[in-house]
């Protein structure tokens, strides 16, 4: 039950190994194959975008320079099925808490905040933390009827220069909240 789940974290963890490009619709949507799950690119937060996709992923990342260098990030999008069991929220949160401590622990991470979160009237959990104190990681979860999503941002602690960076929680958050159904 824990599998499909762990997977879904760790997939956007781990960076873009095994992804192919990718598209996104010309209204700036990338739906997946996998489920009626769609997903706005997040193109007014990343210099020159690119998308990439895996079976049940997609990362969206800067395309011409370093995405560390400019300070853009890359955002992750994580599709799994939503194991029996997890549909009770309490056992969500629960399950959801363990994996997002153990995906920081085992990728060097030190974990500096968890939160509970409405999003949409979906149950989310949202985990921040740092990875060898070079990048920041953020990492959402939303349980769906029959889905997990969890949404992902890699970004830089310092820019290119040493300088602290702050989250870009504004374009995160309207990446995560464009997470829903796909629909008409």
């Amino acid at each position: 039950m824990k599998l499909h789940f762990a997977m879904a974290v760790l997939l956007g963890l781990a960076g873009c190994a095994g992804y192919s490009r990718g598209t996104v619709d010309t209204d700036g949507i990338y739906r997946f194959r996998e489920a009626p799950i769609e997903v706005r690119a997040p193109a007014e937060c990343l210099y020159d975008p690119r998308v990439y996709v895996a079976h049940s992923s997609v990362v969206f990342t800067t395309g011409l320079k370093n995405w560390r260098g400019d300070g853009s990030g890359q955002y992750h999008v994580d599709l799994a099925d939503l194991p029996e069991g997890l549909s009770d929220p309490a056992f969500f949160v629960a399950a959801a808490t363990e994996l997002h401590r153990e995906a920081y622990e085992r990728n060097n991470g030190v974990l500096e905040s968890e939160e509970v979160l409405d999003i949409h009237n979906r149950l989310a959990f949202q985990s921040v933390g740092t990875h060898r104190n070079v990048y920041v990681m953020v990492v959402t979860s939303i349980q769906f009827a029959s889905h997990i999503v969890t949404a992902h941002l890699v970004y830089p602690k310092r820019d290119v220069s040493g300088q602290p960076m702050e989250i870009p929680w504004q374009c995160y958050e309207r990446f995560v909240a464009s997470i829903g159904y796909a629909g008409p």
